[in-house]
Order: structure tokens, then C-alpha cells, then sequence
């Protein structure tokens, strides 16, 4: 693994009985020279040779390090196309030549999705997709999917190869409509429509990099009478144009449930390549999980640390509208409502622009500390257990005009509270249950520490994935 794949390693044991100590001694040789003479694909009666070969770290005529076995097979086995996957070797026609065999059994890739639920989001939620996780065979994911919810409607159309022309390129795009009327805790309905084309690439097994571009038509609109100005301001549709891209580094065992590991992404944001917006946005994130296996003789331990930051800055004349953001609360600092936390307006006037609307902010920062745990008794049944502690902050307004001077504003006088980086911390406890309906999440979040003008959401839970 580190450039010398034909070493061979001998241990020698020498025991001392008297002093109870064992010597031992490591006799490295260079080793017999070996290289693959041929790869043998076996199973695959859908999924087309070279889907799988772009999995495998060596090709025909490469030395031949056994040490590549074990990335291999997890390689084909994420493509998530087979139930198995195994790699074999075999003797070649000399001995410095060896064969390697690839044996997987397919499974379906198709899907049919037709789901329903609650969401503490969006109420009660009807969706409905087609999905070809391996189109013809070809690798290629494509697939329609539609929601419907009591504040949500949303339909996608995506298609992504994951090796392009056969190279070590991502390729897809996604076309896209998104209408949102979250008039329980917002003044207004936000919507849009548009297309995304993505591209990435890894430069290595744990080190890769992604690029967007969208084009986006956004609206607000059904903005209530008594909103503030600075949301009855951005009531006119507006053309986002944006470049996006970001850097991994990750190290975890497993991207969905990881239970050892890290991740690090850095990645950034630039509107105003046309369009109505004008601005830089940088982003970062890491996560690590420590396995608790040693202490509690089990792999159903684990605590991970997460944190996050990011940080935009406006260029020219764009419009500056709110939707475009950073807002903290919900997912990201459970025990406050989505946006929750951070800048929001102040209503001034009885009867009149009397809405405190959550504004967001320029500056955010988040981390969160969480011990996911078995259930005693239950955890045979797909229920885990889980306590976190989340912190967080978002400030810097970012508006198109400010209304907090008397003096200037005039009618429109409306301050703004809540605009500080002091820390909101929450505590609590969640349960998740992988039923045969979907998974279920129940977090308990208790705010600790908050600013008065702070919304808070004391429980959150979301059910209802495909069935």
C-alpha cells in the first residue's frame, strides 16, 4: 500500500518464558514480482463490464497488490447494484502473472416509491417517484419524483452518470420546481423553478471535488399585509446565476452511518454571472466519529462531533434578498424553529407592519457533540437511541435597505433584534426507529442559552420516507 507491492513479511517469534516478554522479529523481503495478467468479471447479467471495472483500483498489466482486494470489494459493493460482491485470484499463465476475478450477484435497481407521513416541516406529506438506479445497465441514475405536502409542492427530474465517457467524472443535471408557503412562522411564499448541472471527480479514494451550475427563477409573494419592509421590499421575482464548488476530504467507513472516521469540505458559492444577485458565499464543514466498541463491547456506540461555519459578502448591485441567507435552527440547532435563531425584525406598529420575520444573516457558525446508543431491549426492533448538545449563531444583516435609523426611515422606521454572534445552545434526546413504513425521528430539544427574540421548537419529528 505505501509503493512496494511485492514485499513479503516473515514474523519470527522468540518467546523468554523467565522474563514473560516475546521478541519479534519482522523479516521483509522484496518478494517475487507479480502483475495482473487479466480481470474477469462473473454475475453481472445487467450491469455492463466497464460500470464495474471503473470501480476497481488496478487495471490489466498493473503489479499486483493484494492489499487493493478489500477496497475493491467495497467499491463494487457502494454501487449499491449487487446483493454481493467478492474478489478472487487465480494463477496466471507464468508465475509473475495472477488473474483476478470479480464475482457479484445483481439485485433490482428499479424503483417504484409511493410514501406519505408527517413532517414538523411541511404537515402531512404525499410523494410519489420512478427511479433507475442503474439504467440499462449502464450505471446511469436517472429518475421523476414529486411531493406534495400542506406548505410544500416539488417535482424533480435528475440524471447523473457516474463515469463519464468511462473517466473518473460525475456527470448529471436536475431540473426542478419548488413552491413553499411556510405562513406558520414566515409572511410570505417563496418559489422556485430551474435546472442544476453538476460535475466532480476524486483525485484520490478520499480526497474529490464537485462543481454546480444553476439557473434558478425565484419568486416571493402572498406576502401578509402587516410584513415588515424588509420582506415586502423583495416582492418582485428575481434570476439566480451561480457557480458552485466544493472540496471533500473523507475518511469515514460508511457515508450513511458512519461509525468511525472524519470528513472535512470546503466549498464556496458565486452568484452574478448574470442574473439579479451579486455575491461570494464560503462555506466549511467536518465532522469526526469515535467508535465506542472498546468501552461497551458493542459497534452500536459511537460519538461524533460536527461543526460548520460559512460567510457571504455582496459585489456590484445585486438585490440582496433574504432567501439567499444563512439561517440556523431546526436540523442544524434542534430545540429552536427553522431560522429561528439570529437577526429578525421587530414589529413597530399596531395593526400595521407588525410581523417580526426571521431575516437570516451574512455569518454562521454551528457544532454539535451526539452519542447515538442501542436501546435496551428494543434495539433488535430498529430503534436507536441518541443525546446531543447543539450551539450555534447567525448575524451580520443583509437586506436590500435598512429601516433601523428613525431619523432616515421615516414610516418605515422597523428595527432589528437579535443580530450577535452570542451562541444559542440547546440540549436533548432523539429516537429513531427504522420502521417497515419508513423511519421515524423524534428529537427532544430544550433550549439552554438564547436570545429573547429567538423562536423555539421543543419538539421535532419527521416519518414518512419511500415504501
Amino acid at each position: 500500500s505505501e509503493g512496494h507491492p511485492f514485499a513479503q513479511v516473515h514474523p519470527e517469534i522468540a518467546r523468554n518464558p523467565e522474563k514473560r516478554i516475546i521478541n519479534l522479529l519482522f523479516d521483509i523481503s522484496e518478494g517475487p514480482r507479480r502483475y495482473i495478467e487479466r480481470i474477469d468479471i462473473n454475475g453481472n447479467t445487467i450491469t455492463q463490464d466497464h460500470v464495474v471495472r471503473a470501480q476497481l483500483p488496478f487495471a490489466e498489466g498493473d503489479p499486483y497488490s493484494a492489499s487493493y482486494k478489500k477496497y475493491a470489494k467495497q467499491s463494487v459493493q457502494n454501487l449499491g447494484f449487487f446483493k454481493s460482491s467478492d474478489i478472487k485470484d487465480t494463477p496466471g499463465s507464468a508465475p509473475d502473472r495472477v488473474n483476478v476475478a470479480v464475482d457479484v450477484v445483481e439485485k433490482p435497481t428499479g424503483e417504484f416509491s409511493l410514501g406519505g407521513g408527517y413532517s414538523t416541516d411541511v404537515g402531512v406529506i404525499g410523494n410519489v417517484g420512478l427511479k433507475q438506479h442503474n439504467l440499462l445497465g449502464s450505471g446511469v441514475d436517472a429518475g421523476i419524483s414529486g411531493t406534495v405536502s400542506m406548505w410544500q409542492k416539488q417535482a424533480d427530474i435528475s440524471i447523473t452518470d457516474p463515469a463519464f465517457m468511462g473517466r473518473n467524472l460525475v456527470v448529471g443535471a436536475d431540473i426542478f420546481f419548488i413552491e413553499n408557503s411556510y405562513q406558520t412562522y414566515q409572511s410570505y411564499s417563496e418559489g422556485r423553478y430551474g435546472i442544476t448541472l453538476r460535475m466532480g471527480y476524486s483525485y484520490n479514494r478520499y480526497l474529490s471535488q464537485s462543481w454546480n451550475y444553476s439557473l434558478i427563477r425565484r419568486w416571493v409573494n402572498d406576502a401578509w399585509s402587516e410584513a415588515s419592509w424588509y420582506i415586502l421590499d423583495q416582492q418582485s421575482p428575481s434570476l439566480l446565476s451561480q457557480l458552485s464548488t466544493t472540496v471533500m476530504y473523507d475518511r469515514r467507513d460508511n457515508r450513511m452511518m458512519p461509525h468511525r472516521g472524519y470528513f472535512v469540505s470546503v466549498g464556496g458559492d458565486f452568484a452574478g454571472i448574470g442574473g439579479d444577485e451579486d455575491y461570494v458565499r464560503g462555506k466549511v464543514n467536518g465532522a469526526y466519529y469515535i467508535p465506542l466498541d472498546d468501552l461497551t463491547n458493542s459497534h452500536d456506540w459511537t460519538f461524533s462531533l460536527r461543526g460548520g461555519a460559512g460567510w457571504m459578502a455582496d459585489w456590484g448591485n445585486g438585490r440582496h434578498d433574504v432567501i439567499d441567507n444563512f439561517y440556523l435552527g431546526g436540523n442544524n440547532l434542534r430545540g429552536f424553529l427553522d431560522g429561528g435563531a439570529g437577526p429578525r425584525s421587530v414589529g413597530t406598529v399596531p395593526g400595521g407592519h407588525s410581523s417580526e420575520d426571521l431575516l437570516g444573516g451574512r455569518f454562521m457558525y454551528n457544532a454539535s457533540a451526539q452519542l447515538n446508543f442501542p436501546l435496551p431491549y428494543v434495539s433488535s426492533m430498529g430503534l436507536g437511541g441518541r443525546v446531543f448538545a447543539d450551539m450555534g449563531s447567525v448575524a451580520g444583516v443583509r437586506v436590500k435597505t435598512l429601516y433601523t435609523d428613525p431619523a432616515t426611515a421615516g414610516s418605515r422606521y422597523t428595527p432589528i433584534s437579535g443580530d450577535t454572534v452570542m451562541p444559542r445552545v440547546s440540549a436533548g434526546a432523539g429516537v429513531s426507529w427504522k420502521s417497515p413504513f419508513g423511519l421515524l425521528n423524534i428529537d427532544l430539544g430544550v433550549p439552554i442559552r438564547r436570545s429573547h427574540n429567538d423562536r423555539t421548537q421543543l419538539l421535532r419529528f419527521g416519518f414518512g420516507q419511500q415504501f
